[in-house]
């Protein structure tokens, strides 16, 4: 019976989102102060630095965390920025299968996460667009921001604008890289490595891909959607190397070899790639040139598939991170390895 009733009630809106919940020094707190009520004494000495202690956590625990969390969406991509206790999201991931309820929803409510203030959809490709339409729907999207394109937009992204715009949200056009668009008070930068008016014409989609560097305290990555190499040497060109040298770096095209090249790799200098790309898919992603390029200029690697969701705060002199597999994936980073630009995995 009991059974019978949570799948009914997995089945009402909002059934499926699970809260974010309380971290350690809530966890404390809680229950020494119910109970010490429930004895009805003051606590003494000992019980009164616990208490502080205790209380301090809860505190740092309900500061705005400055991190980026790479989820684990399959074959497809998804990042959740939050800094300054708003939210960015950069592309949403793929379709939500027949038979399953949509992960990016509750995979963001897990994280504190309600409404959005700014969606990058790096192209138009259903792997990095197709978990949107339900936020989008729901009003969940403030601000989308697209790359700008010499034609039509194709018929995907083109319902997706639509269903922004029909829940109250606004749709934007990045610019160069000379012209960004910052977000999140300039911890997000998006912008496209072509000129204003996008890709040439009859490049593949992927080529369209806009570009994202989020830099919080001493952390920094950079996303390059699905660039190609053509894309990537206009990125280097347009955008220059000193600009493009980060700490982690997203590879392109989930691992593909035709993106993440040498030169790029060099270029960026990063400590950690990460790779997202899903357990079997059939595209053989990632693949083992990416993996020896990325091998060869000394780089960590972390991979969705088999590391699962990784979450990367920020820190004054670099970051921290903590991978998790299986839904949702971690909602903090207090992880057992420190990494920095300088030392990936000491």
């Amino acid at each position: 019976m009991l059974g019978a009733l949570a799948e009914h009630a997995a089945r009402l809106p909002g059934g499926t989102i699970r809260p974010p919940a309380p971290g350690p020094g809530l966890s404390l707190l809680l229950p020494l102060v119910a109970a010490y009520a429930a004895a009805g004494r003051r606590p003494g000495p000992g019980g009164r630095t616990l208490l502080l202690g205790a209380s301090l956590a809860a505190l740092l625990e309900s500061l705005p965390p400055e991190a980026l969390t790479v989820l684990d969406v399959g074959q497809g991509s998804a990042l959740l920025v939050a800094g300054a206790g708003r939210f960015a999201l950069v592309d949403g991931g793929p379709p939500a299968a027949p038979d399953r309820e949509p992960f990016l929803p509750g995979a963001i409510a897990h994280r504190g996460c309600g409404v959005v203030e700014a969606v990058v959809v790096t192209h138009a490709d259903a792997d990095h667009r197709g978990g949107l339409p339900d936020l989008a729907r729901a009003g969940r999207i403030r601000r989308l921001l697209v790359p700008p394109r010499r034609g039509p937009e194709p018929a995907g992204l083109a319902g997706l604008t639509a269903g922004v715009r029909s829940g109250g949200g606004r749709v934007d056009v990045a610019g160069p890289a000379h012209a960004p668009v910052e977000l999140l008070a300039g911890r997000l930068v998006v912008y496209t490595p072509w000129t204003a008016l996008g890709a040439p014409a009859g490049v593949p989609e992927n080529e369209h891909s806009l570009v994202a560097r989020w830099q919080a305290g001493g952390a920094s990555l950079l996303a390059t959607g699905d660039l190609g190499g053509t894309g990537e040497r206009a990125l280097r060109t347009r955008a220059g190397g000193p600009a493009l040298r980060t700490g982690i770096l997203l590879a392109g095209h989930h691992g593909s070899h035709t993106s993440t090249g040498t030169a790029l790799l060099e270029t960026v200098r990063p400590g950690l790639v990460i790779v997202s790309c899903g357990a079997g898919n059939p595209h053989g992603h990632p693949h083992v040139e990416t993996l020896e390029r990325i091998g060869a200029v000394g780089a960590g690697l972390l991979r969705t598939d088999r590391d699962g969701t990784v979450t990367l705060r920020a820190t004054p002199r670099g970051f921290r991170v903590r991978w998790v597999r299986g839904y949702p994936g971690p909602r903090s980073a207090f992880p057992p390895f420190p990494l920095s630009r300088r030392s990936p995995f000491s």
